[in-house]
């Protein structure tokens, strides 16, 4: 009886194990949209020569004055780790439409100028030709990231 007591002890386990595995792998836990009480409006009485820089998480920035807009390192796609296990044996990790919908009406990037990426790591490129593509900005970077975006089209 105690055999057949453990036994099943040491299933349920493995079960509530797995099960806990199952959820932390394949679950995005970023949305961009549970940051919305943290987003702060621009500034309203910047003088004419100011500069704004938003930051929009991981390493997105948009730097703007009255004449020109930059964004640094457009990446807005939250993938699980899931995703990110599976793209290391399939490449199948792609850029989240929705999130760069609704980052890029956050930030109000229309009419930017110049997108530039830092380097070519997912986190930082992955959206780059997507947002480039959308705006009609101009997109810098390594030979890396030119790759990513030829790819993209």
């Amino acid at each position: 009886m105690k055999i057949i007591r453990n036994t099943l002890l040491i299933l349920a386990s493995l079960v509530v194990i797995v099960g806990m595995l199952y959820r932390y792998t394949t679950t995005t836990f970023l949305d961009l949209s549970d940051y919305d009480h943290l987003y702060v409006t621009p500034a309203q009485n910047i003088p004419s020569d100011g500069v704004t820089v938003q930051f929009a998480g991981v390493s997105t920035m948009l730097i703007s004055d009255q004449n020109s807009k930059i964004l640094i390192d457009g990446y807005f796609t939250r993938s699980s780790v899931w995703e990110l296990y599976q793209s290391q044996t399939q490449p199948t990790m792609q850029p989240d439409l929705d999130d760069i919908d609704y980052a890029m009406q956050k930030l109000e990037s229309d009419g930017l100028d110049a997108l530039f990426t830092v380097h070519s790591h997912f986190d930082h490129a992955m959206d780059a030709p997507e947002v480039a593509r959308r705006t009609g900005a101009r997109l810098y970077g390594s030979l890396s990231t030119a790759n990513i975006a030829r790819g993209w089209d």
